[in-house]
């Protein structure tokens, strides 16, 4: 018997005061969060860029500083 894994992701945005609801599937995708919730994020950075979800939707960035020093050079 065959059987296959779709891939599905709900979310909302923007989280504090949604104002839009996204549901993808995709038949067949397997995992939702390798294949269904990066096209939910594609879509919810359109809906941005076209002012849908108004000025309040700022995505929060958060600064990542380096976990370790550059190696040393290793002598010639």
């Amino acid at each position: 018997m065959y059987e296959r894994t779709d891939s599905w992701f709900i979310t909302i945005a923007p989280l504090e005061k949604p104002q839009v609801a996204i549901a993808v599937v995709v038949e067949g995708g397997g995992f939702g969060a390798r294949t269904a919730a990066p096209i939910a994020a594609n879509v919810i950075l359109k809906a941005r860029d076209l002012g849908l979800l108004g000025d309040q939707y700022r995505p929060k960035v958060i600064p990542q500083k380096p976990k370790a020093k550059s190696p040393a050079k290793k002598p010639r």
